[in-house]
């Protein structure tokens, strides 16, 4: 479950998931000892005993952000311990309607002192210092399940989840309030205006994943729908439809030249895509369940994706399975490079996180490559 998929379209098994965890009470169960790391990559292991929905480092690495049930949690990541935490549970909250009160999602602002999160209808703006809820913007009637924030800071993209006002969700007596309603759009919202600049409409399922492109003039979604759609946000009109998966989109990212993107599907594949032509160039292979989650480097030279199995460390150049990984024992929902490139955070399902050293053939870091042409 990655960090859009898990928050609508496998909320199902993420409940069953959450009922092994036990409470959804957050707390700093454990942090690992150094003489109880396990051999390998793993530098560090920290416990919150919640179901981590979504994960954000700050542009310096030091810290973490991630999110569970109804908390936010910062950490130190070269301590491991929790700076703070602070519930993201908004106050009008019903807590008969399970959908809209499980999932959050995260985005860290460019200074690494602020963050936006959302649950349910709610998109809050955070001071990471006090703590504090700065701001609340409202989406609409819709859940929020998926977010992408621009890189100035200015705008946030928005996939809607489970349509919270629809009827077959507030009639529990209905036979089709098991079938919730989901939302196919995408919207952008101005942050300082708090109005909403375009609504993205296309996919002819529901959204499950979104990013930015770093200068903010392009998105990228993926859906139900088994495709994924390039965005033009100067005018709101859909530049490609990526077709090429077999089953739904599980997760999205950009490449930092922006001409390039990397998706996830539940099909078991990752493929890269040449954003100009909409053609897959190649398609990953080797995951034995999912990839829910995935992390593209500061470079665009390697990839990251976890799934129940294992975490797989990519060559984008050559499509090439670098190393695996195994350490987690349920499936992998957030992953993320430190901004170095030599280490990386996963967490999973059952609330633990995981720092990793990419241990490059045992030297300090990535190995050095011509720059691409």
């Amino acid at each position: 479950l990655g960090q859009g998929f898990a928050n609508g379209v496998g909320m199902a098994s993420a409940e069953r998931w959450l009922e092994t965890v036990g409470s959804e009470t957050h707390w700093l169960r454990s942090l690992t000892p150094p003489s109880e790391v396990e051999s390998g990559a793993c530098l560090r292991t920290f416990e919150t005993k919640a179901f981590l929905w979504s994960l954000a480092v700050t542009p310096d690495g030091r810290r973490a952000l991630s999110a569970a049930s109804n908390t936010l949690d910062l950490w130190d990541v070269e301590t491991g311990l929790c700076l703070r935490t602070f519930s993201d549970r908004p106050e009008t909250l019903d807590d008969r309607d399970w959908y809209d009160s499980s999932s959050s999602v995260v985005a860290l602002f460019p200074d690494g002192r602020h963050a936006l999160s959302a649950k349910a209808h709610n998109i809050m703006l955070w001071d990471l210092e006090s703590g504090q809820c700065l701001r609340t913007y409202q989406s609409r009637k819709d859940v929020v399940q998926s977010l992408a924030l621009s890189s100035d800071g200015t705008h946030v993209l928005v996939a809607g989840g489970v349509s919270s006002s629809s009827d077959t969700l507030s009639n529990a007596n209905s036979p089709e309030a098991r079938e919730p309603l989901f939302d196919k759009t995408l919207r952008l919202l101005d942050l300082e205006s708090a109005s909403y600049v375009y609504v993205l409409e296309g996919h002819s399922d529901a959204v499950t994943a979104v990013a930015l492109s770093h200068d903010g003039s392009r998105a990228l979604s993926g859906s139900l729908d088994q495709t994924l759609r390039l965005w033009n946000l100067r005018n709101g009109r859909c530049l490609q439809t990526l077709a090429g998966h077999a089953q739904a989109i599980s997760a999205v990212k950009f490449l930092p030249d922006g001409r390039r993107a990397l998706s996830a599907s539940i099909d078991g594949t990752l493929r890269l895509w040449d954003l100009k032509s909409g053609q897959c160039q190649c398609t990953l292979e080797g995951h034995d369940q999912f990839p829910g989650a995935i992390a593209v480097d500061p470079d665009g030279r390697h990839g990251l994706s976890g799934s129940y199995d294992r975490l797989r460390l990519w060559d984008l150049d050559t499509g090439q399975c670098l190393r695996t990984w195994q350490g987690h024992k349920c499936q992998i929902s957030v992953v993320a490079f430190l901004p170095d490139g030599r280490r990386a955070l996963s967490g999973s399902v059952d609330g633990v996180l995981k720092l990793w050293d990419l241990d490059w053939d045992g030297g300090p870091g990535p190995p050095d490559r011509p720059p691409q042409a």
